[in-house]
């Protein structure tokens, strides 16, 4: 979002560190967030944590009128207000405290910017149910320590680009009003937007998510990019839903395929079906405790330990065929089908896998070479079989094994006796039989690799 200019009401006392970062207790937002004190880090003190929380939200509502804190109750299934005083009570009190933290500064207003920029959180931060009246600014924030925004309120646009957080993000329940933008952000823990309202453009551009992102039942109503994006761990969006075009170009996924169980994709969503950009089809691991488990229990357990199944990865793969087959996409939605049959074949039954290995064999239905390859494979072996053994010329065996083949064309019917197939020892008559029925298949999927290929084009 750009360099903001600094508050006339407040400006960063001098006092960087050695990254070049403000230390937070320098910071009058910050002071104004830990009013009633800071949290110690040796366990949350709950009491401490609400009255922060009222103290803060008397502040940045202090603006707001009674019928806009009703629909900021009623619009959400929680009060960022309930227990939130009047700012009128408590205004002497907390400007007493802030100035005697930090001297010769006075309050900011909260109808400008709420500036963390280039801020230092060494210790955990409790944003939760917080209300942000003005723009988040957290732009190259670092977060050494737990990030609570649980349940916050971003009435406007909040900025994370570049933004660092060391150690777990919970975003779980956040309502971003206007334009959310983690460009570039760091997430080296698990980052967790599950339940996250985004109300209009969400940017997710080049971040970096070291573990596990969770967007379970996320909403996004505006525009979504994940341009470029790193996903190392599990990216859950079960049940998220995305309501406009989301862009995920060039996003790499190399610990999983996103989980996406339920999940309502726009008609417009934009993925590369490239192999550098998606996990290697190497054995998965089997979670025979997926089959048992029942209900919310087990579709919505986030697997933060456990590297995905073949049952999980296919379906994710299923789901985005679809949704490029959708799009008029054939090449992007055959790069997902093979995957999805990759990982079928390894959960299927014994008896069904030489058959997912004769339709790999000829990638699917899209192959044409291959079997034009094996129907000659099959005709020489035919050949050499009835030359060899069958007392025949070269030039009749030839074309006895072809017309085996090629049976449904009538060609043996026409061109041979009946006595010279009657002839023929049982395990000749056998192989014909066999060359018949591979024929019809190889035939079969030879049409299926010439229509999904002229298809393609």
């Amino acid at each position: 979002m750009g360099d903001p200019k600094e508050d006339s009401a407040a400006s960063q006392p001098a006092g960087i560190t050695s990254d070049g970062k403000t230390p937070a207790k320098q910071n009058p937002w910050y002071v104004l967030a830990t009013i009633a004190g800071e949290q110690s880090g040796e366990g949350i003190d709950e009491d401490l944590e609400l009255k922060n929380r009222a103290y803060w939200n008397a502040w940045a509502g202090q603006h707001l009128s009674a019928e806009d804190k009703a629909e900021i109750k009623d619009g959400f299934d929680f009060s960022s207000f309930q227990g939130t005083p009047e700012w009128s009570e408590v205004e002497a009190e907390v400007t007493e405290a802030f100035t005697k933290r930090l001297t010769g500064l006075g309050l900011p207003d909260p109808a400008k910017r709420v500036n963390f920029r280039n801020v230092a959180f060494s210790a955990p931060i409790f944003f939760n149910r917080f209300y942000f009246p003005a723009l988040a600014y957290f732009y190259n924030a670092t977060f050494s320590e737990f990030a609570n925004f649980q349940h916050a309120i971003f009435s406007e646009p909040a900025d994370f680009t570049r933004a660092t957080f060391s150690a777990y993000a919970n975003f779980t329940n956040a309502t971003f009003s206007e334009t959310a933008d983690f460009t570039d952000a760091t997430f080296s823990e698990t980052a967790f937007f599950k339940n996250a309202t985004f109300s209009k453009t969400a940017f997710f551009d080049d971040a970096t998510f070291s573990e596990n992102a969770n967007f379970i039942s996320a909403g996004f109503s505006g525009p979504v990019k994940f341009v470029r994006t790193k996903f190392s761990g599990r990216a859950n969006f079960t049940d998220a839903s995305f309501d406009a075009p989301c862009n995920f170009r060039e996003a790499k996924f190399k610990g999983a395929y996103p989980d996406l169980e339920g999940t309502l994709l726009h008609a417009k969503t934009n993925i590369s079906a490239e192999d550098n950009f998606w996990p290697k089809t190497g054995k998965q691991k089997t979670d025979s405790r997926q089959d048992s488990e029942q209900g919310e229990e087990k579709r919505y357990r986030f697997l933060e330990d456990e590297p995905q199944t073949d049952k999980q990865a296919a379906q994710s793969c299923a789901h985005l065929r679809q949704n490029m087959a959708a799009q008029g996409l054939p090449e992007a939605a055959h790069f997902f089908f093979r995957r999805e049959m990759t990982h079928r074949s390894r959960i299927s039954r014994w008896w069904e896998r030489p058959f997912y290995t004769l339709y790999r064999g000829v990638e699917y239905g899209y192959g044409v070479w291959q079997p034009v390859v094996w129907l000659i494979v099959t005709w020489s072996i035919g050949w050499l079989a009835l030359w060899c053994w069958g007392c025949m010329s070269g030039w009749t065996a030839a074309g006895l094994s072809f017309s085996n083949i090629f049976r449904f064309f009538g060609f043996q019917r026409v061109h041979f006796e009946p006595g010279i197939i009657n002839s023929l020892p049982f395990p000749l008559e056998v192989m014909t039989a066999v060359q018949t029925v591979v024929g019809f298949v190889l035939l079969f999927l030879l049409g299926l690799g010439l229509r999904n290929r002229f298809r393609l084009k």
